[in-house]
């Protein structure tokens, strides 16, 4: 997982995010190899896996390097982008005018950064539009941010719910070296995931009762959450039993804390992600989705109606 080279010196490296967690790893990408950055506060001179091979996205023959268009019911082309975008453009402005801004629904991505983010908010304004949400704010949770360095530092920490070595590394590889120091480490999980082998305990729970584990904190410990919370309907049980405790919330995606805090969410009794899926389905909206994964190089629009 540790750094073992440096890029050639006759490559220029554009440094960037590693897109595979909610980890934020800051990477470098020469000539299709990703390097890991050694002074960045979450990456620190290590990579997992996943993050080692980034850059063979860059070589990927599938990768997606030209816009495309679908006429109803016929195959994907390959299209002009800028004709591209201006044939979305002239649809939505009427589409807005026949139908109204309502009509419209705009889904964004976690993956993408604040400034994106903060563009898409603008957008739904210019439209006129409250439907604006992403799918991964399903499971997200706000607490204060707490550095990864906290977690090294702590004297008794429990996970709630997280198999760190597949969903955050970064967070397991501070773990490690939390126990290197001396923490007491808790896990709370229905199964026995990698990192419980070097925990003090493993209280084995049932899917869905994780946070009764709660009760039974120390002053100062640090509590780190996963989304499986939230998503098993424990999550306003979680925010109130750790009011005023520390805890750190655990992203799936790399700016998920920035796109839901940049605003990427209904306004004004706006539809939420299913609803907006639903209600495409249904006809209900003109425009089902505008969706950008990765960095917002290319948009696809999925008219309905």
């Amino acid at each position: 997982m540790t750094a073992v080279g440096l890029p050639p010196a006759s490559v220029r490296p554009a440094a960037t995010v590693c897109p595979f967690c909610g980890s934020g790893c800051s990477l470098l990408l020469a000539g299709g190899t990703a390097f890991p950055r050694r002074r960045h506060a979450v990456s620190d001179g290590a990579l997992c896996l996943r993050g080692w091979s980034a850059g063979e996205l860059l070589r990927s023959p599938r990768r997606v390097s030209s816009a495309y268009r679908r006429d109803r019911g016929g195959p994907l082309v390959r299209a002009d982008g800028e004709a591209v975008l201006a044939e979305a453009v002239d649809r939505l402005r009427g589409i807005r005018e026949r139908r109204g801004g309502a009509s419209i629904g705009i889904l964004g991505s976690a993956r993408i950064t604040v400034e994106e983010a903060g563009i898409f908010v603008r957008l739904a304004q210019a439209l006129g539009t409250p439907h604006l949400d992403t799918l991964q704010r399903i499971g997200y949770q706000h607490f204060p941010a707490v550095p990864l360095e906290a977690i090294e530092n702590a004297r008794r920490i429990t996970v709630l719910g997280a198999n760190l070595t597949v969903r955050q590394p970064q967070v397991g590889r501070r773990v490690l070296r939390a126990v290197d120091r001396g923490a007491r480490v808790r896990f709370v999980h229905s199964r026995r995931v990698q990192l419980t082998s070097v925990a003090a305990e493993h209280e084995v729970v049932l899917p869905g009762h994780e946070a009764e584990a709660l009760t039974s904190l120390d002053p100062g410990e640090l509590v780190l959450v996963s989304s499986e919370l939230a998503l098993s309907g424990q999550g306003t049980e979680v925010v109130r039993a750790l009011e005023g405790r520390r805890a750190m919330f655990l992203t799936d995606y790399a700016n998920q804390r920035g796109v839901v805090e940049a605003g990427l969410h209904p306004v004004d009794g706006g539809l939420s992600a299913w609803e907006m899926l639903e209600a495409a389905a249904a006809g209900r909206l003109a425009v089902g989705s505008i969706r950008c994964w990765g960095r917002c190089s290319r948009c696809w629009w999925r008219p309905v109606m």
